[in-house]
């Protein structure tokens, strides 16, 4: 993966990330406090989507223009936990038990979901180890 460049900014609010400019595919989530970077700028007043990517892993996505609004200049770039073996093996118990608690709330599949209590596979199994203080990579 390419070191990521320019401003990052930090979530106010969960946004949507889609596939497409069309935003019609969405293929994950951004939870309150993640950092996006911003890949492209508005090209044209009829432009509704821009293109950004998920500072911890570089995924990539688009989001409306709209949910511009929803991010704040990130007051640091972002920095990935440095995490030991046995950290991540004592917060195990706790990414369990996230897991088991959002399983247990009513819920419906959705593609890229990440927030609850609406989640897909991985988007679950990423955001329990996001709960207990560890991150995955989307995929």
């Amino acid at each position: 993966m390419s070191p990521l460049s320019g401003p990052e900014y930090r979530c106010l609010r969960t946004i949507n990330l889609y596939q497409t400019a069309d935003l019609k595919e969405l293929v994950t989530q951004a939870g309150v406090g993640r950092q996006l970077q911003l890949i492209s700028k508005p090209q044209s007043a009829a432009q509704t989507a821009l293109s950004v990517r998920l500072c911890e892993d570089g995924y990539p996505g688009w989001i409306a223009l709209a949910d511009f609004k929803a991010l704040e200049l990130a007051p640091t770039a972002y920095q990935p936990p440095s995490l030991t073996r046995s950290a991540i093996h004592s917060r195990l118990p706790q990414a369990i038990a996230f897991a088991q608690q959002a399983m247990a709330q009513p819920n419906t599949y959705l593609w890229g979901g990440t927030v609850g209590p609406n989640f897909d596979c991985s988007g679950l199994v990423q955001t329990a180890f996001a709960a207990a203080g560890i991150r995955l990579p989307r995929d």
